[in-house]
C-alpha cells in the first residue's frame, strides 16, 4: 500500500493513491519516500510507526511494506520514526536521519532492521529506460544470517529456470540494473547456492515487471523469526529511439544513521 502526503507552506494534506506516482517532481521541489521494511519476522510483524518529517507527524500508523511519499522543498530533510502512534513529534525518535534532497531529486529512506535498526536513504534513478525495459532493484533490509548478505536470483514467472542478477547483497544494500520488461520470480537466495534450489530467504512469485517501470523488491524480517519480500514500482519515462545506454548492475550502501533501539525485539 502507498499513501502520498503533500507539504506546502506547512499545511497538510492527505489523498489516496490508487497507482504508485510517478517519479518526476515540481521543477523547484523534490519527492521524499519512506519505505517501512524494518521488522524483525515478515509478514507476521507489521511494526506500526508514526513517520515524522521536519517534526510535522506525516502518518502515525505506517506497517511493513507501505510507501510515504511526500512532496518537499530541496534541502536538508530531517525524518523520524516512532513506535507506536504518536501525537507529536517532540520524544526522542526510535530512528532518525537527516538526509538532503536536492532539487527535482527522487529520494527514498527506507527502515531496515539488520544487525541493528535504522534508516537509510538513496537518491532513485529517474533516467529513461530503453522501449521494452524496466529498472530493476533489489533492497536488503532484512537480518538474515550471521553474515546478512544475499544473492538475488530471478527468473520467467513459473519456469523454475532462475539465474543470479546480483551476488552478496549486504544490509541496507541496493542494487540495480535496467532489464527486459516481462513476469519474473524473484528470490533472495542464500549466497552462493543454486538459485533453482536454494535454501531461500524470501521471494516475489509472478511479479508483473512492465515495459517503463521502475520496480523495487525489499527483503525484510528474520532476525527472531520469518524473512520474506514485498515489492513496490513506479512508473519511468521511455528513452527516443536514437538513445542506447543501458545502465550496468550497480550496488550502493547508502550512508545510515543508526539510534540505539528502544525496541529489542
Amino acid at each position: 500500500m502507498r499513501k502520498v502526503v503533500a507539504i506546502a507552506a506547512g499545511a497538510l494534506a492527505t489523498t489516496p493513491l490508487l497507482a504508485i506516482a510517478a517519479p518526476a517532481a515540481q521543477a523547484q521541489g523534490a519527492q521524499l519516500n519512506f519505505v517501512h521494511a524494518m521488522t524483525y519476522d515478515f509478514p507476521t510483524e507489521p511494526f506500526p510507526l508514526t513517520l515524522c518529517v521536519d517534526d510535522v507527524v506525516i502518518d502515525s500508523d505506517v506497517v511493513v511494506g507501505e510507501v510515504i511519499s511526500i512532496d518537499v522543498d530541496a534541502g536538508t530533510r530531517n525524518v523520524e520514526v516512532f513506535q507506536g502512534a504518536v501525537a507529536d513529534c517532540a520524544a526522542a525518535p526510535f530512528q532518525q536521519l537527516d538526509t538532503p534532497v536536492g532539487a527535482a531529486e527522487d529520494v527514498t529512506v527506507v527502515g531496515f532492521w539488520g544487525e541493528t535498526q535504522g534508516l537509510t536513504s538513496f537518491v532513485n534513478d529517474t533516467a529513461c529506460v530503453q522501449p521494452g525495459e524496466a529498472r530493476f532493484s533489489a533492497f536488503q533490509a532484512g537480518d538474515v544470517s550471521l553474515a546478512n548478505t544475499t544473492d538475488v536470483a530471478t527468473g520467467p514467472a513459473m519456469t523454475a529456470n532462475l539465474a543470479t542478477l546480483f551476488t552478496d547483497l549486504g544490509s541496507a544494500e541496493i542494487a540495480t540494473a535496467d532489464i527486459t520488461a516481462e513476469a519474473l520470480d524473484v528470490l533472495f537466495v542464500v549466497p552462493g547456492a543454486d538459485p533453482n534450489v536454494g535454501p531461500y530467504y524470501g521471494e516475489v512469485a509472478g511479479l508483473d515487471v512492465t515495459a517503463g517501470q521502475a520496480v523495487v523488491v525489499f527483503l525484510a524480517g528474520g532476525n527472531d523469526g520469518e524473512s520474506g519480500a514485498f515489492s513496490i514500482s513506479t512508473t519511468l519515462p521511455e528513452c527516443p529511439p536514437s538513445t542506447t545506454t543501458t545502465a550496468a548492475p550497480t550496488t550502493t550502501t547508502a550512508a545510515a544513521a543508526v539510534v540505539t533501539p528502544a525496541f529489542t525485539g
